[in-house]
């Protein structure tokens, strides 16, 4: 292989490489941001459930 083969293909596996981190990072973030969002879902519902109970006790002390 000549140098200028060698230097291209080092070129065209260096933006591959940089591709494939990218995409990866994305991926990871995207991932993490629905799984917050669902634990915030929960979060909010474990709430109302807990007030719907504090209601139904007030009810029953009165």
């Amino acid at each position: 292989m000549s140098k200028g083969m060698i230097l291209l293909l080092l070129i065209a596996l260096y933006f591959v490489i940089k591709w494939a981190v990218k995409n990866g990072i994305r991926d990871y973030y995207e991932e993490q941001k629905e799984e917050i969002m669902e634990e915030s879902e929960e979060e909010k519902e474990i709430e109302e459930k807990a007030k719907i109970e504090e209601k139904k006790e007030e009810a029953k002390k009165k």
